[in-house]
């Protein structure tokens, strides 16, 4: 498989002379990572220099693995900040990020796209956030 598949149960049927007869039963499954983010878009709307304001981020594992989670902190530079900026996470479990906007200069549109957060173990995509 390419890809997780839950936990399932066939069963196998033969057919003979119009009468079906169960042969057997199939049981599967294929672990993998799968994390998400609640949202890969944040707005925060207007913000005055050299203030600031936070909006929270949720990670969830659906998945089967558990990971470490490192964001990219330089490219949120110089405008925003994350907080966790690693850790760790467990199948079923969700972490709540800070996600803080603290604009340096004055600009009407501020926009960081593609903020990367690295997963441990194993091939997988970049979970990406744009912030603006």
């Amino acid at each position: 498989p390419k890809s997780r598949i839950p936990a399932f149960t066939e069963e196998v049927l033969m057919e003979c002379a119009g009468l079906s007869q169960p042969l057997f039963v199939l049981r599967g499954s294929c672990l993998g990572m799968e994390i998400v983010l609640d949202t890969d878009s944040m707005p925060f709307g207007t913000v005055y220099q050299r203030s600031q304001t936070t909006r929270k981020l949720i990670m969830s594992n659906t998945g089967d693995m558990n990971t470490r989670f490192r964001w990219d902190l330089n490219r949120f530079l110089p405008d925003f900040s994350i907080s966790p900026v690693e850790g760790y996470i467990t199948p079923g479990m969700d972490v709540t990020f800070d996600v803080n906007f603290h604009p340096q200069n004055m600009s009407q549109d501020i926009r960081y796209d593609k903020l990367r957060c690295f997963l441990d173990g194993g091939p997988h995509k970049p979970v990406t956030l744009t912030l603006t």
